[in-house]
Formats: C-alpha cells, structure tokens, sequence
C-alpha cells in the first residue's frame, strides 16, 4: 500500500489521517457530502472500505469509478431517514478506522486520537517512506561475484562491511583485529568508514551506478581484462549532504602523534567528526548476467 501512496502522491494527500478524520467529524455533524469528498481524498488507504484499492485501478477510468462509489454512498446516506443515519453512523466510522489501521501506525478501529496524538505527519511519512526504500535498496547491494581468481572474493561486501548498520565498535574492532563486521579476514588498515545512513547508501550507490552506465555507454570500459577476468572499475561520487555519507574510524593519538593503546597493546579507536563527503564504488562484472554488481564500497576523503 505504501508504493501505491508514493506513486499518486501528486493525486492524493500520502497521510490522509486528517482526511480520515474530516470523514468522521463529517458524519457525525450529518455532513455527508463533505463525507464523502474527504474519504475520496483519502482513496489510497480505503482498502476494503470501498472494496478496491488504487492500486489495482490502473487508469483514470477505474480511478473515476471508485470515486463515483464513493458518492453513491454518501447520497444514499443523505435519503436516510435520521433513526437509520443514526443507526448507519458507526458501521461507517468503524469501517474508516480499519481503513485506516491497514497502514499498520494509523488509527485503531473505533478510536479517536486526541490532541496531539496523531500517529504521523506528512513530514514524518516522508521520512520513513524514504528510509524503507533506501534500506531496501542497499540490502540487496552485496551479490555473488563470478571471478575466476580463487583469490578474489566470491561476494560483494560492501555493504556487509560499509553499511549503515555497521557500528563504530565494529569499525574498531576490524582495525585492531582485521576481522570485518561481516566476519572476514581484511587487510590491516589504520582507518575504516562506513556509512551513516541508509538514504546516504543508497545514494552513493545510485549516483555511482548512473556514472558507471554513463563510462560503460561511452565504451571506455571493456567486460574482461587481458587474461580473461571479469573487469573491475572503480567510480567515486560525490555528495552534497551536510553530513556527507559517513564518517571515518581512525585510531587514537595522543599530542605528539602517537596511537593509544589498551592494556593488551592494541590501538584504542575513535570515530572522526569531519563527515565523508565521497564514496568509493568498486564494480565487477558478472559473466552470466551481463551486468556489472558492487564489489565493495565505502565512504572516503
């Protein structure tokens, strides 16, 4: 259902809790025809309340139907006699609250938030619409490889080892030990990144992506090296985010320039607090499917 509200938000209001609401206050004032133009605006989560949802009605025609429904039922509302109306009101309300519970944080069946108790704003929708789409997108990033090296690795990683949901502890630990979050043996490196968020992931790995198609169309960019092995290319993107795409875990040091270290001798670590305004996107080719996966990638200077 959420697609279905992104895709027509420019049609319908994406957070129609106040429309669900306007619909009852309606009702219960005897103002069926404002009724009804409310739960027209508020199509997208009507769900079984008008026994069809947007998203199936492909085209203006079937969209045109349901709205029409919509106004048989509130003109049949106003030719009740008032005992029926009455009688009528909260089979209709009940049925707007559990239109509106189909969204999993909306309004309960048969409950009325009161002030300041909304479940959500449109800004607040926005957001985590936003962020379900960039975590969706960057959990499917790390895919199997086809390399013919057995000394190359067989899956990507980059967000396993880079992704939002990384840790400073873990970025630590992988300095101190090599062990990546994912569980790897990795090079020893004197700093690691990751990123902050998954809009800012999900970001670095579209602007790379569009780049990479842009070389790839220009032919700049062959499948294969000289003996055969799918190619890898690198591409690094920028961002114009405050925070940029992540920070960076580095080790400790003290005045004079030397790392900190805890009592087994290992380098004490700390996230820096400059943001990461570029990414690194290491791609590979994938024989059997003709496309080009990320092999790793990373927030970097």
């Amino acid at each position: 259902m959420a697609q279905a509200v992104a895709d027509l938000a420019g049609i319908a209001d994406p957070t129609p809790i106040s429309d669900g609401i306007s619909a009852a206050i309606s009702l219960a004032k005897g103002d069926y025809l404002g009724a009804g133009l409310s739960l027209v605006s508020m199509v997208p989560y009507l769900g079984d309340a008008v026994g069809k949802s947007i998203k199936a009605a492909r085209n203006a025609k079937q969209v045109g139907k349901l709205v029409e429904r919509i106004r048989e039922v509130s003109t049949r509302l106003q030719h009740l006699s008032g005992g029926a109306r009455r009688t009528a009101l909260p089979e209709v309300a009940a049925k707007v609250g559990e239109a509106l519970g189909t969204e999993g944080r909306q309004v309960k069946r048969g409950y009325t938030p009161k002030p300041g108790e909304r479940a959500t704003t449109r800004e607040e929708w926005y957001k985590e619409n936003s962020r379900n789409r960039a975590e969706q997108t960057v959990s499917q990033a790390d895919q199997m490889l086809e390399p013919i090296n057995p000394q190359k690795a067989t899956h990507g990683h980059g967000h396993a080892d880079h992704g939002y949901q990384t840790t400073e502890v873990q970025q630590g630990h992988r300095i101190r030990t090599k062990i990546t979050p994912s569980g790897r043996m990795g090079k020893r490196l004197s700093q690691v990144s990751h990123f902050h968020s998954p809009e800012a992931e999900a970001e670095a790995l579209s602007r790379a992506s569009r780049k990479l198609e842009a070389e790839l169309r220009s032919g700049q960019i062959a499948n294969f090296d000289i003996t055969g092995e799918p190619k890898r290319h690198e591409v690094l993107v920028k961002t114009n985010r405050e925070d940029g795409f992540g920070y960076a875990v580095i080790k400790q040091r003290d005045v004079l320039g030397n790392i900190l270290r805890d009592s087994l001798g290992l380098p004490l670590t700390t996230t820096e607090t400059n943001p990461l305004k570029q990414a690194k996107v290491i791609f590979e080719y994938i024989p059997s499917k003709d496309i080009w996966h990320p092999v790793t990638y990373y927030p970097e200077r």
